[in-house]
């Protein structure tokens, strides 16, 4: 079966959005019950088990986007498995402790290593496409853990440090002008909701936090209760109240769509 080729706006919108629902998925449920469990366990102690299983969640972050990028490009088995692999090596979630002699996986990774390597290897993948036949099995994932993978973890101390400086510098704009900082840091994120690119992983990758995340938090209600009053015109508001609380990019889409019925 001969390899789809993509345009670079149908290969740039798979890229974006399949990082986006693997991060969703990864930390829907660490959101969810996280904060909850951790203060029901002096009573519920049996809590540990649902914290353990959202930090695994959480740590399995880039095999999961790696898994969604393949999906979305339709890879077949050996080449999503490939690529998933590639990307949780390149997100430097697993450290190599000599102490213990073993693999310690913690954290989630980062977020904008693993999209660029997932990008990456998807590239790799269309390019070789059908050219290694019956030796494809051998070929996809050496190359894409050995080469794709490896070009990540080596790209991923500069990343992480421009996005830590990027952070920080967010941070100490939002200590000295808290106000207007906050003003435009809803305005960015109201704006981003309604685009490709993934809020949560943009707020993971920068750390942000506290009246930032606050700040942010409130554009992007801003912008689904605003979505969801413009589709009163075409949906119940029953089912836009709904979807505004549940993934403003859907109701975007909606919008979109059916522009002309919206605002006349």
């Amino acid at each position: 079966m001969e390899q789809k080729r993509y345009s670079g706006k149908e290969f740039t919108m798979n890229v974006l959005n399949a990082l986006a629902l693997g991060v969703v998925v990864t930390l829907i449920p660490g959101a969810l019950l996280g904060e909850l469990v951790k203060a029901l366990l002096p009573v519920f102690p049996q809590g540990q088990l649902i914290i353990q299983a959202t930090q695994v969640a959480n740590t399995l972050m880039g095999a999961i986007i790696g898994l969604m990028v393949g999906q979305f490009f339709k890879f077949t088995p050996i080449q999503t498995g490939a690529l998933a692999l590639a990307v949780l090596f390149a997100g430097g979630v697993a450290t190599f402790n000599p102490d213990v002699k073993g693999i310690i996986f913690s954290g989630t990774g980062d977020i904008i290593t693993m999209g660029l390597t997932a990008a990456l290897g998807a590239a790799v993948i269309l390019w070789i496409g059908n050219k290694a036949k019956a030796y494809s099995i051998i070929v996809i994932p050496t190359v894409l853990l050995v080469v794709v993978g490896g070009a990540g973890h080596l790209a991923l101390p500069y990343i992480k440090t421009l996005t830590t400086l990027l952070g920080q510098g967010i941070g100490t704009l939002l200590s000295l002008q808290p106000v207007i900082m906050c003003l435009l840091l809803a305005v960015i994120f109201c704006m981003l909701i309604v685009s490709p690119f993934t809020t949560v992983g943009i707020a993971v990758a920068i750390s942000l936090s506290g009246v930032g995340s606050g700040a942010a938090n409130l554009g992007i209600c801003a912008a689904g209760f605003g979505l969801a009053i413009a589709g009163w015109k075409v949906n119940p508001k029953e089912l836009q109240l709904r979807i505004s609380s549940v993934h403003q990019k859907c109701q975007w889409r909606m919008c979109w769509q059916n522009q002309k019925s919206y605002y006349q």
